[in-house]
Parts: structure tokens; sequence; C-alpha cells
């Protein structure tokens, strides 16, 4: 394999590059047309280097093949693979997404109603639970690789992205698409569960965490992890502390599903997606406001302002009373060294 193509390339005679979406130290994603059907692609291609490539590209490889069984509506459709030896390149396409993500939509909006992040919600759920039928863990779920795409006929129609991938890709330069290679922890700290930073077994119950801290996030506008730093935001996930839950949740009738979704030891959880849908299609929509639970500003709403790591949190009754709360930059804290990591845990008290 080789470098990068350029823009206009033509590769295996059937996919024109147009322009670069984003890439890392061992890969890139770009927008391709397939000229055949003169229909618009996403083409991700990796690029194998370092100490073990040739493991790189088995995993690769293999993966694909396991996700290529994936074809729910909420999950990104995979089109082509391609890993022959007359490729100058190992890729796949898959189809080209347009929308938001759900970490731009907090960015713009903030806070979500308690019904639209259950409309949200259960469409992850049945993502989830399509590929967790074939043994397939996401691993790096987060608002990043969920998106919320333009569907006719549809509002809100949720496409779950980069099943399998992430966890064989170098943690890539740009902090807010990060990939991770083969060997390294994989995933971005804030949303990952327990067992997964310590090292331990995982499964479906892995990716409801995550979803759980997710939906959390969505309910109240920023993580409950904001403004933590690294080191103490992984003793958080890991110690046996419950995750500490907005008071303006209790009330609220995704409370149950929420905090068992979120519950610190594994066997606590749900333990598939399909159990914790069931719990969340048994919560009539009427029960749920159509009105977020906070009243609070857009994670970044002008750019280059400032972060801010305090914040303060109004209920919508109160809105009228109150000044708004500062912005708040949300970033995410990836961590991929999983050697570093556990080292740090034995040394923790």
């Amino acid at each position: 394999m080789q470098g990068l193509p350029n823009i206009g390339d033509i590769i295996d005679g059937v996919y024109e590059i147009k322009r670069l979406l984003g890439k890392g130290g061992f890969g890139a994603v770009f927008l391709a047309t397939h000229i055949p059907m003169q229909r618009d692609i996403a083409l991700k291609l990796l690029i194998a280097h370092g100490p073990n490539p040739e493991e790189m590209v088995e995993r690769f490889k293999r993966e694909v093949m396991a996700i290529r069984v994936l074809s729910h509506p909420n999950t990104v459709r995979i089109f082509d693979f391609r890993d022959s030896r007359d490729s100058l390149y190992l890729y796949y396409t898959m189809e080209a997404l347009k929308g938001e993500t759900l970490k731009d939509l907090m960015r713009r909006e903030g806070a979500q109603s308690p019904r639209r992040v259950k409309h949200i919600l259960r469409q992850i759920l049945k993502s989830l639970s399509e590929a967790h039928s074939y043994g397939i863990v996401h691993r790096d779920l987060k608002p990043a690789n969920l998106m919320l795409v333009d569907m006719h006929g549809e509002q809100d129609f949720v496409k779950v992205l980069d099943f399998g991938i992430a966890k064989i890709l170098e943690h890539e330069d740009d902090e807010n698409e990060p990939l991770t290679s083969a060997g390294m922890l994989v995933g971005t700290l804030r949303y990952m569960s327990p067992e997964q930073i310590k090292g331990k077994t995982l499964g479906p119950f892995t990716d409801l965490y995550s979803l759980g801290l997710i939906t959390l996030e969505l309910l109240m506008g920023e993580s409950v992890y904001a403004g933590t730093g690294r080191w103490e935001l992984m003793q958080k996930q890991v110690s046996d502390e419950p995750v500490e839950l907005f008071p303006e949740l209790h009330d609220c009738a995704l409370y149950d599903v929420l905090t068992r979704a979120l519950c610190k030891r594994a066997e606590e959880r749900y333990a598939t997606a399909a159990l914790m849908l069931r719990d969340l299609e048994s919560i009539p929509d009427g029960s749920l406001s159509d009105q977020p639970l906070v009243t609070a500003p857009p994670a970044n709403p002008h750019p280059g302002a400032l972060p801010s790591h305090s914040s303060q949190r109004i209920s919508a009754s109160q809105a009228s009373h109150a000044s708004p709360p500062p912005a708040i930059e949300q970033a995410e804290t990836e961590i991929t060294d999983s050697q570093a990591v556990r080292a740090h845990l034995m040394d923790a008290p």
C-alpha cells in the first residue's frame, strides 16, 4: 500500500476522490463518487505502518468482514471492501450522510427534551441490538459517532457510525475525531465503562454504559464530567461510586432506565440493548416533557470564545427569572495508552 490519494484521483477505476473529510495517523476518510452510478460515497482508507502493519491489516479485514452483516436502517451501511493485491489501497466504502452529529447538536442547542431524547435513544438501541446479536460491540459510542441525518419523511433519523473499526486504528491528531490502534485502550475516556478502562471482559453492557452517559449529556446539555481532568475522570469512572445524576433528573420518567444503564458493575446493567429498549418503550411519550429539563446555552455558541469549566443550570420553570449561565466548552478527553492507564490505577490509593 502507498500514501493517501490526491483530489481527483480515481481508485480501482471506480471511485473518484472529491475531498478529504478527515484523517489520522493510520488512515483517512474521503468523500468520493462511485463513477458508474454517479453516487457520492464515503471512502475509509487504511494505511498500515508501524511495528506490526501486517497484523493491523489482518485485523482491519476481519472486522470489516464482521460488520458487513449489519443492515439495520439506523446503522451506517457499508457498500464495498477492497483488499485485493491489484488494489493500491485497503479501504471500504459506505453511505455518505448529510446531517449533524449529536455532538454538533448539543453545541448548537444545548439540552434536549426528554421526549426527543427517547426518540433518539430508541433508534440507537435498535442499531446496537442488531450488532450485539452478531457479537459486535461498538466500544467507542460517543456523541460524535451518532448522527442525525436528512431522511425524507423522518425527523431526527439516527445513524450509528464506526462500528468495530475504531479499535484498530491509531489515535488521530485531532482530538475530536480519534482513531485508535490495535493493542491499545480504545475509546473516549468521558464515555468509557469501568471494565473497558480496567481491561476486563467487554460485552453489550459496555456500550449501554456509554449510551447512558450520552443520554445524561443530552438531557442536561453538558457531561457530568465536564471540566474534569484526565486522571480524575479515570478514577471516577472506575470507582464504585455511582455516576452523579443532576437533581433535575429525579422526577423524569427516564430516570430508572438511565440509572440501570449507568451501574458501575456490569452485571447490574442491562445485559442487552433489547432489554433496555423494552423498558424504554414502556415509558409513555405523554409522561415525557417536550421541553428541556434545564435551560442552558449551547456548549460553544460563540466560536473562538474562551472555554469555561464551570456552569450554572436552571430548571425550565426558573428560566424566566434567571440570568443566562456562562458558555461551556465540551472538550472530550481521549486516552489510548493502556499501560499508562493501568499503571496509574495500580498506583492509586
